[in-house]
């Protein structure tokens, strides 16, 4: 159903001529798990929710014939979050984000340039969980202020345990990876949430929330669910 929809648009951009002029993007707005890990659907669907690789992992896809150099893929570690660079980027429109943003352009890939990027990484949220990814850890970071709700981290090494199987956040030989990896959470955060809706800091939610019940056992009754 997805292929033929698909095949439908870039027909129906062609019969118009305008295939060249348009960038067609097929993504996702999360992944879904088929038991991986022993759960069924996306981040959510566990307790406390999770980032491993079936929640998140979605597609990325790019097509503009006679703009992008068609059948290149990339490795490089890239977030939804990247789409708001790269569209102004690739629309040659030079604006800026109205406050800090990671978002990272990957134009040069879609010109056929090389792209490489410091750092090498992605983050993630789902309520009370925040996490990174890197070529070789995950590490997810959960929110310890309610009272009622004790939540365990886990860290996972995704060059021999490529299945996030073992958790090896209490591992002593790993402690200096695990703290590493928390601090780089805390500065992503510190510098890219908003604190109207930054949920660990007493925040709204900015859409909603599906644990409304755990921030009001974290910060009060009088906890607002939406700003």
């Amino acid at each position: 159903m997805v292929d033929d929809g698909v095949g439908r648009v870039l027909a129906a951009l062609d019969g118009q001529g305008l295939g060249e002029e348009t960038l067609v993007i097929f993504t996702a707005d999360h992944g879904f798990s088929l038991g991986h890990n022993g759960f069924w659907g996306h981040g959510q669907a566990t307790w406390p929710a999770n980032a491993h690789r079936a929640a998140f992992s979605i597609p990325l896809l790019m097509r503009q014939p006679g703009r992008i150099r068609p059948l290149q893929s990339s490795s490089l570690m890239v977030s939804q979050i990247d789409l708001f660079a790269t569209l102004l980027d690739h629309a040659g429109v030079d604006a800026a984000a109205s406050g800090p943003s990671p978002a990272r352009t990957l134009a040069p890939l879609l010109d056929g340039r090389p792209l490489a990027w410091a750092d090498d990484a992605v983050f993630m949220e789902q309520e009370e969980t925040r996490a990174i990814r890197t070529r070789r850890w995950l590490y997810m970071k959960r929110f310890q202020g309610s009272p009622n709700n004790p939540f365990h981290d886990e860290l996972y090494d995704l060059v021999a345990d490529p299945e996030e199987r073992v958790n090896r956040v209490d591992d002593p030989e790993l402690a200096g990876v695990a703290a590493e990896l928390r601090a780089r959470i805390d500065v992503f955060f510190d510098r890219y949430s908003d604190s109207r809706f930054d949920l660990w800091r007493g925040g709204a939610a900015k859409s909603n929330s599906d644990k409304p019940w755990l921030w009001r056992d974290a910060w009060g009754k009088e906890w607002r669910e939406v700003f």
